[in-house]
């Protein structure tokens, strides 16, 4: 993220966050879209897992910041919804299944 996104380290302020942003949600999409279960069907979950992780590594690497945040706002959505399906698992079962 470094590389694509020198603002991490050359400018401190709003462009710095900003590019901390970016990295975070991507580098948080490539995580649930590995650790994630977003579907009980197989398939659909592979597909929405395979989804995560495009837009996941686009929010990353793409240089353009404009298109970076358009991949940024369903990877965020994505982990958002990853994170209310987790929690619901857990309420239901009372532990996390392995």
């Amino acid at each position: 993220g470094v590389f694509t996104r020198p603002e991490l380290v050359v400018e401190p302020g709003i462009q710095q966050l900003l590019a901390f942003l970016l990295v975070l949600v991507g580098t948080l999409g490539l995580i649930c879209s590995v650790h994630g279960e977003y579907s009980d069907n197989k398939y659909l979950d592979f597909v929405l897992r395979s989804a995560l992780t495009l837009c996941s590594l686009a929010a990353v690497f793409i240089p353009s910041e404009p298109l970076a945040a358009l991949a940024a706002v369903p990877t965020a959505a994505m982990v958002g919804y990853g994170f209310l399906r987790s929690r619901k698992i857990v309420a239901t079962y009372g532990k996390v299944r392995a």
